[in-house]
């Protein structure tokens, strides 16, 4: 039973947030290309769903392949699109929240054939010949973007007013059962080069600020969120680092996780910290060399690495 099919038959069509990996695929000539949509009659890009167990990239060259037999180049981030403006609700009623990772990449071999339970139709677009309006808005952001050539993009923090706790809704429904759960982690730098690091109450790690996105928000608001509930300092979000997932991560109480996460780098707009004792056992500053040395298990020390291989320049993909 895939991923979806077995969140739905526990939480019905209430809203949930579901991961997506989409590709904006180009030829040789720099078409792109569309695929016409079973479901809703209009253009759009390839991509789905995040199984538990697929990394971001995985889960994109997966969808290609299904949809459209071709394989995919080395891949770009191109931006997140996680904002509650995007939400939608399908024909038989299924609520959802997006949380989408676009990639771009070119075409690298394979044999294109329309996935007929998904797509109408393949077809190769010029740039400045796509059928806009007959495509979602959300794609031809997605693909303004690319056109741009701008660093991986991300709305500025949002939310709607009303945020609800998805993890705990999930839960009541799910019990211990692996969720894929995507949120934010943020990279704060002082003008000294010191970064944030909290230790966490549950676990006792110590780790930079985190947490999951709530219903009603995106992404870059979770982490701004979250690093004044944990720290209580406000901070100015400034560029993606990078992405991550990991097959699964156990909480103390059983509860089991894929995390699906955006790595931000920040800089605080307040100098004193008010750390949550509920969440949080300490805080401090730390230069780069010694949060590596703190980060010593499986994920930690792994993402710590690239994080702060990344935190000056480029963009990693794990």
């Amino acid at each position: 039973m895939d991923y979806i099919t077995w969140l739905r038959s526990k939480l019905g069509s209430q809203k949930i947030i579901l991961v997506y990996s989409d590709i904006i695929l180009r030829d040789e000539a720099g078409r792109i290309l569309l695929q016409l949509r079973v479901d809703n009659g209009l253009w759009g890009l390839t991509g789905g769903i995040l199984e538990i167990g697929e990394s971001w990239e995985q889960c994109a060259r997966r969808e290609l392949a299904e949809e459209t037999g071709l394989v995919a180049g080395p891949l770009q981030l191109v931006g997140i699109y996680t904002d509650p403006r995007y939400d939608s609700v399908y024909p038989n009623g299924d609520a959802v929240q997006q949380f989408t990772v676009c990639f771009m990449a070119q075409a690298a071999g394979g044999v294109m054939q329309a996935d007929s339970a998904e797509s109408h139709a393949l077809r190769w677009f010029d740039p400045d010949r796509l059928p806009r309006s007959q495509m979602d808005l959300f794609y031809t952001t997605m693909i303004d973007a690319m056109l741009a050539g701008a660093p991986p993009v991300f709305l500025p923090p949002s939310h709607n007013g009303t945020l609800r706790e998805y993890y705990a809704i999930a839960r009541r429904f799910v019990g211990h059962e692996t969720l894929i759960l995507p949120g934010a982690m943020v990279i704060v730098e002082r003008a000294d080069g010191r970064i944030l690091l909290i230790r966490r109450s549950d676990i006792g790690e110590w780790w930079p600020p985190s947490g999951y996105t709530m219903l009603g928000e995106n992404v870059a608001n979770t982490a701004v969120r979250e690093v004044w509930e944990e720290a209580g300092l406000r901070i100015d979000v400034d560029r993606i680092i990078g992405i991550y997932s990991e097959p699964y991560h156990v909480f103390p109480n059983g509860d089991q996780v894929q995390n699906a996460g955006i790595l931000f780098r920040a800089h605080p707009l307040s100098a004193e910290l008010q750390p949550n004792s509920a969440e949080v056992s300490d805080v401090g500053w730390f230069t780069r060399d010694e949060w590596l040395q703190k980060a010593v298990e499986y994920p930690f020390g792994r993402l710590a690495r690239l994080a702060t291989d990344h935190l000056d320049q480029g963009v990693f993909i794990a």
